[in-house]
């Protein structure tokens, strides 16, 4: 499971966003990455989530 989480880039040392983190908050998933944000079961971009996301890690720089 752990191999999953890293490879997916949904983990980083404190103070790091993570890459994927960084890629919905920035919008960049959608542009890049269409099909992988499919996957995710996001397939359009999410104001909502991109907040939440955003917030989440900056609460915890």
């Amino acid at each position: 499971m752990l191999q999953v989480i890293a490879t997916w880039d949904l983990i980083a040392p404190r103070g790091i966003t993570p890459p994927l983190a960084e890629a919905i908050i920035n919008g960049s998933l959608w542009v890049k990455y269409p099909q992988y944000a499919a996957f995710l079961g996001i397939p359009k971009p999410d104001p909502m989530l991109q907040q939440v996301v955003a917030s989440l890690f900056r609460a915890l720089v």
